[in-house]
């Protein structure tokens, strides 16, 4: 996936990729038939975060589910997904502190 399909510039994709890859979350790997290119792919303690974050919000929704009705329970889903599609004023690499 190119930094245009994911809307961010190709230099901000480089400073997260390498943000991620010092803190191991993923590895960098040659492109199998592109020389000049890499392929970035999850590291095992990627995938175990990944993993640990689910069972998170696993957890919260279900604690969420138990405190409010089911209607706003989904009005509250309605809202965060759209904070989400919104981008919530920010993008996530630029907040302070973002990947270290």
């Amino acid at each position: 996936m190119s930094p245009a399909v994911i809307g961010v510039s190709k230099q901000a994709a480089a400073k997260t990729a390498a943000s991620l890859e010092r803190l191991d979350y993923i590895v960098r790997e040659p492109h199998p038939t592109d020389g000049r290119a890499l392929r970035l792919r999850r590291s095992p303690r990627g995938e175990e975060l990944l993993s640990l974050s689910a069972e998170i919000l696993a957890r919260l929704r279900a604690a969420w589910a138990s405190e409010l009705s089911a209607s706003r329970l989904r009005a509250l889903e309605d809202h965060l997904e759209r904070v989400v599609k919104q981008g919530g004023g920010a993008r996530l690499g630029d907040l302070p502190g973002w990947l270290g």
